[in-house]
C-alpha cells in the first residue's frame, strides 16, 4: 500500500505559485479578522460595554434647571396613531386646558438646559 506521506500538503504549499500562495493568505487574515470581530460582538452582546459609553457620553452633554411655570418645550403627539389615542396621548393638550379651567396651575419643572443637545436632531438608540 503506497500512502502519501503526511508532509504532502506542505511540499504542495512550497511548490505552489506566489499568486496562489497570496490568495490562500488572503483568505486566512479574512478568517482570522471574522473570528476575532465576532469574537468582540460576543463579548459586547454580553456586556454591552460600548453601548453603556455611548450613553453615558450622551448624559454628560445633558443638563437641566428647575423654572417656574409650564415649559414651552414640550411637545405633544400631533399625529391620531393608535398608541396615541388607546394611550391618550393625543388628548393631553385637551386635559391640560380643562385642568387650567379648574384653576390648577403649575409647579415649577425642569427645563432641558440649553446645551445644543436636542433628541431629535440626534435620536438616541440602541444601536
Amino acid at each position: 500500500m503506497n500512502r502519501p506521506h503526511a508532509r504532502l500538503p506542505l511540499r504542495a504549499i512550497a511548490t505552489m505559485s506566489p499568486g496562489k500562495l497570496l490568495k490562500w493568505l488572503l483568505v486566512l487574515a479574512v478568517m482570522a479578522l471574522a473570528g476575532v470581530l465576532a469574537h468582540f460582538v460576543a463579548i459586547e452582546m454580553q456586556t454591552s460595554r460600548l453601548q453603556a459609553r455611548y450613553f453615558a457620553s450622551i448624559g454628560r452633554q445633558i443638563s437641566f434647571s428647575v423654572e417656574p411655570g409650564p415649559s414651552n418645550s414640550i411637545r405633544f403627539p400631533t399625529s391620531h396613531g393608535p398608541y396615541d389615542i388607546r394611550l391618550g396621548y393625543g388628548r393631553l393638550p385637551d386635559f391640560e386646558a380643562r385642568l387650567r379651567a379648574r384653576l390648577y396651575r403649575h409647579k415649577p419643572g425642569a427645563r432641558l438646559g440649553n446645551d445644543g443637545f436636542d433628541c431629535r436632531l440626534r435620536p438616541v438608540r440602541a444601536v
